[in-house]
């Protein structure tokens, strides 16, 4: 009955007569069609979707404000109507205690893990590498939740704003319900947990933009993460709905929506969305798309509003009071604000305040004391309390008022705002971090200023059409329409007060009434009529290449087109420092920039001039926010400048981009004043006027973020918050104190630790260990080679009474600055605490940290290396600050790969034709489709022992490459057939060599047929390879019998290696040696060796040198192989945000694979215990194996990067190949190489196959994820030279080491008569012994060098010494005697390498140094007791740094005692000396944050130039110097580059080195004096500070010192 009832109309209009429902809502329910009790039951999609439908019955009421509920009889009746009716079906109407989305939250679903959170996190991060996910940007997990389980019901929720929470606010919400005393755990215990939700807090005040940008975009972030839908239409949806939201309608009788409405309008979006998806079945995508460009219901729940009609008094009187406002300078608070929430100031400062909730207009320290928050609410009576009851409000000039009262009782005409919490700044906006910054009391420098105009350029961008081109924010006098206050005068004046502040720290005396700043701007040429005739001056505060400013100019040596013609101009750039120019009388005009250009233009309205009482109510508050504004006696002044740079004092650069290095300490005071642009004329010409340093468009500076590395921090990281106040960039402190996260003895943590080091993000790095003493002793050699600066400092010089020293050692000089030395006397300090706390720790740890005045120091010091733009980035995201796209320029010239003079291991960009296009896209069609890339990375990754395809999954491919080839199906298994004797498919390898036009292809035939070792046969030459000229002479063919000791001692494992051999049909075993001669024609025999080496499989050798084969063979080629150099000429100049991974492939047996031809198979031959063999395969050893090997090798490599083709490096080592490929490509690109590999039937050693980040290749550990080498603890035995590969600045210590081998024992024997006449029968003319003398001291090939008294160097001085006792001694040498004679140069030399080889691992970066673009010339002179040195360098902005030093031969003996007179006899020294200073002076002159770089020095010596580039000498003055120079190359971090130079061309630096007293030709300020002292020091002498004289040092650093 129940169920005819609900369903029947009639009953429907029955009941709500008898409940008395107005008419006018029956019809318009029965109008909607509501008919029945059922479909009004039924109506909610939801409990608390009443108030909705409400508004879709019944219409929304004219003056009904959105989100608020109706309150009307109509309004009313349908709620009863709907209530009764669900009543009647059985529908629960009330409302649940709990939200719906809580109800959603607790259904017993599968709920997300923190881990399945990271692992999506990982997933985002991988499908958009573009994409930063900050603690702000990430959707929390309740939220994640929410989402999931509204996506798995197929039922996408809208979630209110303020359940739209991230993984900060997670993160606060926990720290907010920490307990933080002991009574409130116990309560924590005893109540259970807490019933509080986590919710985000809504701003309703401040710029609704970055608002809205939050909360949707964590809705898209959070729709993303869970791989619901792409990011990128989630991202068009959000654009479009800000952009609706914050559209300025032009009808000025219309308003934007305000942030309630926009809540409403994104409920109605997401509502929308979820509506297609329940409706249509549509996806959650194709739904999305729909809203954002099909339907209009964004642009309906979007639309302009009406303003509302103001109840208050007319506009004239509105105006009146705005003005009387102005004038008394109070604040006008809002009204509703004021009503619910503060009945007083000192009832608002009782509520507000709290030490979590600290006001941004008070200060937190006033005189060195805090702020008492009890005072300021009326708690404090106590006039003896330790805090300030000063007045802490912040007034305009940054500072606290500091006045005898409370801040509830500060003077409403003040700047400071009396109410903390009213109209206070939005978290994150541009008003706060000017508050902020300006609680910390610091001078803004440019870095800041930018931070400040990225928050502005979001918040309040200029709307006028003053640029075509980029962004801006103006501030200040406006004169449009009437003198008027610009919007951002207005809503931001925190802001417009720091970048005043900026502007009057670089020009105190600078008029000016507005400023705007400009990003990116380009102009035509113009004059701004509308300025006042005081000069403009630009600052800029980003760091870039170009923009620079064309100024008319009457003298100007450029030319500058104006609409009139052309005009001379003076192009000047903002890099270099303040533009002061005349805007409104010369025409100008701003050129492009190579990078991000963001400048602040000053400048006066002509209006402050012509009608100063147009703004004469506005001058007050501009004076207010820190502009100065001209009076009447400045004009005066004023005189016409021609444009020019601002000159700076050493304190003023500091603040500018990058903070360049101060003036050279020979620029004398006079040179450093501040002058004032526009209000006295400036003197001299304009160049005088630059700065004396160098701009950013003269040298690289860091191409990414230098940030600070805190080791051992402790617990309050002091140097890192003294870093912060620097504005440093910097990791997060590392001590083991704040988890075992940062426990360094963890292998995991540690190995983090070293990529982050190798990544040249660090840029300084401080390190405190537990014992200093212990740590000096152990890491002795590490001081001396690594680290050789010590300073100490003592604590009465930091603000510590102690008895107590810090002891600093660094590898940079600059350390020195903040050594100092205690003069009190120790009884005059106080002892360090002894015993233990009360808490039971040492009582002397609360004298381990370091003073703020100390660490204020180290921070000063350490700022000069790192950047500045305030980040603190956590160590495991390290990769979230590289640059995406790196410099990476492709090698000029080829880079050695091991496939020949054709090929090039740099493919960044494709170095040839695309031959095998087509089947490279079949090839990756059929991997992706089949998902056997995958398949194959997977199986290299962890490693295998065999081939990671069968042949079933391989044929599929074969077929592609014979469709490719065009083979015909009958030919195909001839094509595909393995001639026997070797194991390649050489038809196919013929065939794609043919289709690469590679012409070895016709070498193949002769590889399937046997080839030749060139004895007696000429070998035709390879057009892949260097040809050889030198023609080796033939000699006689040798049979040797019996092996090698290293075979004899082993004769179980080789016979068991020949029985191997002899199963793969390597070699043959032939009964005799007669049977061998009777079967080939010409037969040698060589001797069998046993190679074993450790860490690799034994192989057999067999010695052909011994039976003359190896120098009978003609071989016609030289064939090349690639070193670690060659990787390192492939390496970006940064390390990119994308690892790359490597890929190494081993042929097996790669030698054995030749097959030999019949002819010269005998010519290998060897026997072993009576067994006589002969080799079928080129064997390990024989000089034509490397020769025919590396042919095949090279074809493999050229096919190897036609088959990949997109970017990749890949180098071929012998029969080791390695790839490097991006990680994101690397599983198809690796995969289209070893398909190549098997398809061409390569003998690869699976389990030496190899995939990873590190890949040991050839004997060093190579690391693509960070482009480091690294050389294994057991490489490190006998292999100098080989070591001097990694370490080149190492490389002039192998000259006394190999100067060591020339260095024979002598031996005296007594001669008789008899044996003197034997040895000079023996003795040939340069008294070498030729012949065996009988006697055990004169060996054959030992060397006669002295005669009794007399030193012989022929066989007529021998026959010309008397005979005239029983015995004559005769001194000899012999050079096969074990040992040799060491100087003390070597002795030195050894214990430099012993250093370097002990103190650290041997690491280095393969980073391309960044060229220097520059001219850089040196010269030296000598004569008899005099030289000079002298050179300059040119900078790209004609600026010249030069040196001339004059020596006499006291000077040089002073500095050295390798240069003994005549000085002449050392020019080549002398000459590299002066390359020395030209590197100290480019050092001296670019910052310390920088890269590193290249520079090319030139020189007009080929002995100094050659010496440089190879890094060894035999003259021992010159391999003096060069060790210094090699030093300094690494401590400079600039990689010199010598040119040769002919001498008529380097007359400036020859004049500069012959200058001595005489009128130099260059600038004296640029003069730079090299201190030769310092540069000349040995390397491992370490340089203490204070020196030993003046302080106590312990005894083994002076023993290093």
């Amino acid at each position: 009955m129940a169920g005819a009832r609900v369903d029947d109309p009639s009953y429907l209009l029955a009941s709500m007569k008898e409940w008395g429902t107005p008419d006018d809502v029956q019809q318009a329910l029965t109008g909607k069609g509501y008919t029945t009790v059922a479909l009004v039951a039924h109506a909610l999609p939801e409990p608390d979707a009443l108030e909705p439908f409400l508004l879709a019955v019944l219409g929304r009421p004219a003056n009904h404000i959105p989100g608020e509920a109706l309150f009307s009889p109509a309004a009313s009746g349908l709620r009863r109507v709907v209530k009764a009716c669900q009543d009647m079906v059985g529908v629960s109407g009330s409302p649940d205690p709990t939200s719906p989305l809580q109800q959603l939250s607790s259904s017993k679903t599968t709920r997300l893990s923190a881990a399945d959170v990271s692992q999506l996190k990982t997933a985002f991060q991988t499908k958009y590498p573009s994409e930063l996910l900050t603690a702000e940007l990430t959707p929390s997990l309740p939220f994640l939740m929410l989402l999931k389980e509204g996506l798995d019901a197929k039922q996408l929720p809208w979630v209110p704003w303020c359940s739209r929470t991230s993984e900060a606010d997670a993160v606060a919400f926990t720290e907010r319900r920490k307990p933080r005393t002991d009574n409130a755990m116990l309560l924590t215990l005893l109540q259970g947990s807490s019933d509080d939700d986590l919710q985000a807090p809504i701003p309703n005040q401040g710029p609704v933009e970055p608002i809205v940008r939050r909360f949707f975009g964590l809705m898209c972030n959070g729709l993303a993460l869970l791989d619901s839908v792409h990011l990128l239409p989630l991202r068009k949806l959000m654009e479009k709905f800000v952009g609706l939201a914050v559209a300025q309608p032009v009808d000025k009788s219309l308003r934007s929506p305000s942030l309630l409405e926009v809540m409403e309008a994104d409920r109605v979006v997401w509502l929308g969305v979820s509506a297609l998806q329940q409706e249509n079945a549509w996806s959650l995508a194709d739904a999305i798309a729909e809203m954002t460009h099909i339907r209009p219901d964004m642009h309906a729940a979007l639309a302009p509003r009406v303003k509302a009609a103001s109840p208050h008094a007319p506009a004239s009187e509105r105006s009146s009071r705005k003005r009387a406002a102005s004038r008394d300078g109070s604040h006008r608070q809002p009204k509703a604000k004021a009503q619910k929430n503060k009945s007083s100031p000192s009832s608002a400062a009782k509520e507000k305040v709290t030490p979590s909730r600290w006001p941004t207009n008070w200060a937190r320290h006033i005189s060195g004391k805090g702020v008492c928050i009890r005072f300021h609410t009326s708690k404090c009576k106590n006039k003896s309390c330790r805090y300030s009851h000063k007045c802490p409000i912040l007034m305009a000039n940054g500072a606290p008022c500091g006045a005898d009262h409370a801040a509830s009782a500060h003077s409403g005409d003040s700047p400071g705002v009396c109410l903390p919490d009213v109209g206070a700044p939005l978290p994150g906006s541009a008003e706060d971090f000017a508050s902020q910054f300006f609680l910390r009391e610091e001078a803004p420098c440019a870095s800041t200023i930018l931070q400040l105009a990225d928050l502005l350029l979001a918040e309040c961008s200029d709307r006028d059409a003053r640029f075509a081109v980029g962004k801006s924010v103006s501030a200040g006098l406006a004169i449009r329409k009437g003198a008027h206050l610009r919007p951002a005068t207005v809503s931001h004046p925190q802001s417009v007060r720091l970048v005043n502040r900026f502007i009057s720290l670089l020009s105190p005396s600078f008029l000016h009434s507005s400023f705007v700043i400009i990003d990116g701007v380009e102009s035509a040429p113009h004059r701004d009529r509308l300025n006042a005739a005081i000069p403009n001056i630009v600052l800029p505060i980003s760091r870039f290449r170009g923009g620079e400013l064309l100024i008319e100019c009457q003298d100007g040596p450029a030319v500058i087109e104006c609409p009139g013609g052309p005009l001379a101009a003076r192009r000047l750039s903002p890099s270099q420092g303040p533009v002061v120019f005349n805007a409104r009388d010369c025409f100008h005009t701003v050129a492009a920039a190579q990078d991000r250009r963001v400048v602040v233009a000053a400048y006066t309205l002509q209006v402050c001039v012509a009608e100063p009482e147009q703004i004469a109510q506005m001058a007050p508050r501009l004076c207010e926010l820190g502009f100065r504004l001209p009076t009447s006696s400045d004009t005066a002044l004023v005189s016409a400048l021609e444009p020019h740079h601002l000159p700076l004092a050493p304190h003023q650069w500091r603040l500018m981009p990058d903070s360049p290095p101060c003036p050279p300490p020979f620029a004398g005071a006079e040179n450093r004043v501040e002058v004032g642009c526009n209000s006295l004329p400036c003197q001299g010409p304009a160049s005088s006027l630059a700065s004396p340093c160098l701009d950013g468009s003269d040298f690289p500076g860091p191409a990414g973020p230098r940030l600070f590395l805190d080791l051992f921090a402790g617990a309050r990281a002091p140097i890192s918050e003294a870093m912060a106040t620097f504005l440093a960039d910097r990791f997060e402190p590392v001590d083991i104190i704040f988890g075992p996260e940062f426990d360094l003895l963890r292998d995991d943590r540690f190995e983090l630790l070293c990529r982050v080091a190798d990544s040249g993000l660090v840029g300084a790095a401080s390190a405190a260990p537990v014992c200093s003493d212990h740590s000096v002793l152990i890491h002795s050699c590490w001081l001396q080679s690594v680290a050789p600066f010590a300073a100490q400092v003592a604590a009465c010089k930091v603000g510590r009474p102690w008895a107590k020293r810090w002891l600093f050692v660094s590898n940079r000089a600059e350390i020195l600055e903040i050594a100092s030395v205690c003069d009190h006397g120790h009884s005059s300090h106080e002892p360090l605490p002894r015993g233990r706390l009360a808490d039971g720790s040492f009582a002397s740890r609360l004298t381990a940290e370091y003073p703020p005045a100390l660490a204020q120091s180290l921070a000063s010091l350490v700022s000069r290396f790192v950047t500045r733009s305030n980040r603190v980035v956590p160590l495991d995201a390290w990769r979230s600050v590289l640059p995406a796209a790196p410099v990476w320029p492709q090698p000029r010239l080829r880079v050695e790969d091991g496939g020949g003079l054709r090929s090039t291991a740099a493919w960044l960009s494709p170095s040839g034709p695309d031959y095998l296009r087509r089947l490279r896209l079949a090839w990756t069609q059929r991997l992706f489709d089949s998902g056997l890339c995958l398949q194959i990375s997977a199986a290299l990754r962890v490693g295998c022992d065999a081939a990671p395809l069968s042949p079933a999954e391989l044929a599929p491919f074969l077929d592609d490459l014979c469709d490719f080839l065009e083979v015909p199906t009958l030919e195909r298994p001839a094509v595909l057939e393995v001639p026997e004797g070797q194991p390649f498919r050489l038809h196919l390898l013929q065939r794609l060599l043919e289709c690469c036009q590679d012409p070895e292809a016709r070498v193949c035939p002769e590889l399937a047929s046997g080839v030749r070792l060139g004895v007696d046969c000429t070998l035709e030459p390879s057009v892949h390879w260097p040809k050889r000229d030198e023609a080796h002479p033939l000699t006689e063919l040798l049979i040797c019998d019996g092996s090698w000791k290293s075979a004899s001692d082993h004769p179980q494992e080789v016979l068991q290696m020949l029985e191997d051999e002899l199963e793969e049909g390597w070699i043959s075993e032939y009964p005799s040696l007669q049977a061998i001669q009777a079967t080939f024609p010409q037969v040698a025999c060589g001797k069998l060796g046993f190679v074993q080496a450790e860490g690799r499989s034994a192989r057999l050798v067999v010695d052909s040198s011994i039976s003359g084969v190896t120098s009978s063979c003609q071989i016609p080629n030289h064939m090349l192989n690639p070193r670690l150099c060659d990787i390192a000429a492939c390496a970006p100049e940064q390390v990119p945000s994308e690892p790359w991974v490597g890929v190494s492939l081993d042929v097996r047996k790669a030698h054995r694979r030749v097959l030999l031809a019949w002819v010269d198979r005998a010519l290998l031959a060897f026997s072993f215990l009576g067994r006589f063999f002969v080799s079928n395969n080129l064997n390990f050893g024989a000089r034509a194996s490397a020769f025919w090997w590396g042919r095949i090798a090279g074809m493999l490599m050229r096919l190897s990067h036609a088959v990949v083709w997109l970017p990749h490096l890949m180098w071929d080592y012998v029969d080791d190949f390695l790839a490097a490929f991006r990680s994101s490509t690397a599983p198809l690109h690796a995969s289209l190489w070893l398909i190549l590999f098997m398809s061409l039937e390569v003998p690869l050693s699976w389990n030496k196959c190899t995939w990873g980040e590190s890949i040991r290749w050839i004997g060093w550990d190579l690391r693509f994820d960070v482009w480091t080498a690294e050389l294994p603890w057991e490489k490190r035995v006998r292999r100098l030279l080989w070591l001097s590969g990694l370490l080149v600045w190492m490389r002039p210590l192998l000259s006394p080491v190999y100067k060591v081998l020339t260095l024979l024992p002598s031996t005296s024997v007594a001669v008789s008569p008899a044996l003197w006449d034997r040895l000079l029968a023996a003795c040939d003319d340069k008294c070498v012994l030729r012949q065996p003398t009988g006697h055990a001291s004169l060996p054959q090939s030992a060397w006669v060098i002295r005669v009794a008294h007399t030193f012989v160097t022929s066989k007529q001085q021998l026959l010309d010494t008397p005979f005239r006792k029983h015995r004559l001694w005769v001194t000899v040498q012999d050079a096969d005697h074990p040992y040799r004679v060491v100087d003390e140069p070597a002795r030195e030399a050894v214990r430099a390498w012993v250093m370097a080889l002990e103190s650290a691992p041997l690491s280095c970066s393969l980073l391309r140094p960044t060229p220097l673009l520059l001219i850089a010339e040196a010269d030296a002179f000598a004569d008899a007791s005099l030289c000079g040195l002298g050179g300059y360098i040119s900078w790209p902005s004609g600026k010249c740094s030069w040196f001339s030093v004059t020596l006499t031969s006291e000077d040089v003996a002073r500095l050295c005692d390798v240069m003994p007179p005549p000085l002449q006899s050392h020019i080549a020294a002398l000459e590299l000396l002066a390359q020395l200073c030209l590197l100290w002076v480019t050092h001296a002159t670019l910052p310390g944050c920088r890269t590193a770089l290249e520079v090319a020095l030139r020189c007009d010596n080929s002995a100094a130039e050659a010496a440089a580039h190879k890094g060894l000498s035999s003259v021992r003055s010159l391999a003096w110097v060069l060790r210094r120079f090699c030093a300094c190359e690494q401590s400079f971090n600039i990689r010199a580059a010598p040119e040769h130079i002919p001498g008529y061309r380097n007359a400036l630096a020859d004049e500069l080195s012959r200058l001595g007293t005489s009128t130099p030709p260059l600038a004296l300020e640029d003069r730079y004096a090299p201190p030769l002292t310092e540069l000349l020091r040995a390397p491992t002498q370490l340089r203490l500070g204070p020196p030993p004289s003046s302080a106590r040092w312990p005894s083994y650093i002076e023993q290093l010192a």
